[in-house]
């Protein structure tokens, strides 16, 4: 097959959302690119598969309900990565369970969230899925079974880490998505003190951009 080429800049992470209902997953792309670091596409789907190649290929990250699928869910990321052989996955179950949904089985890192978790879940597990970690929402996890620590990383701990509890708070609401604005209010401090704190947790830690903090309190568990 033909591999097209991508849309977006090498540095964007483009997340297309395979859903059969188009107003859902238009939802889901607004959702992420409000997030400043996700461009969302929409995937059609017609009987149980992606509508078009074309709208597959550009997507490092592809969003998909395993109850939608056609095929089994190895056959499904072997036609991805056909055309995008970078792909990473996250399943987005119409039900916590996802119906038992099991992972490719070929070794890949899988995310995995419940189309009734709070969308924040959703934005985490992308993120977590182009840097090639595990996520598994608590929700899925308790349904399907799974042990308490299934949340993982093979981004390494930086647990012995340690910062003030202010710059720990400031650093847990930038990794939730909030601004500064929205930080500032809610701390009564001002945006200049709160970028303050955001800068020094960072330089402590040695992040250097939104998509490595979210990941380091992934790691952390610190949301």
């Amino acid at each position: 097959m033909v591999y097209f080429s991508t849309l977006a800049k090498p540095s964007t992470i483009v997340a297309g959302i395979a859903e059969e209902n188009p107003v859902l997953a238009k939802g889901v792309s607004v959702l992420l690119a409000e997030s400043g670091m996700i461009q969302g596409r929409v995937i059609p789907m017609k009987d149980g598969q992606p509508a078009s190649d074309r709208d597959v290929a550009p997507c490092n990250v592809v969003i998909f309900d395993p109850c939608q699928i056609d095929e089994n869910i190895g056959a499904f990321v072997a036609r991805v990565r056909s055309l995008r052989k970078d792909a990473a996955f996250v399943a987005y179950s119409s039900d916590a369970a996802g119906g038992h949904f099991e992972p490719p089985g070929d070794g890949s890192p899988f995310c995995h969230v419940s189309k009734s978790d709070d969308p924040e879940h959703l934005l985490l597990a992308t993120l977590s899925a182009h840097r090639g970690a595990i996520y598994v929402s608590r929700a899925v996890s308790s349904a399907d079974g799974l042990p308490a620590d299934v949340l993982a990383s093979r981004v390494a701990s930086r647990v012995g880490d340690k910062l003030s509890p202010r710059e720990n708070a400031v650093l847990c609401a930038f990794a939730r998505g909030k601004g500064l604005k929205q930080i500032s209010e809610d701390l009564g401090l001002s945006e200049r003190t709160i970028n303050t704190y955001k800068s020094r947790a960072a330089r402590k830690l040695n992040l250097s951009n939104r998509s490595e903090i979210v990941q380091y309190a992934l790691t952390n568990r610190l949301i």
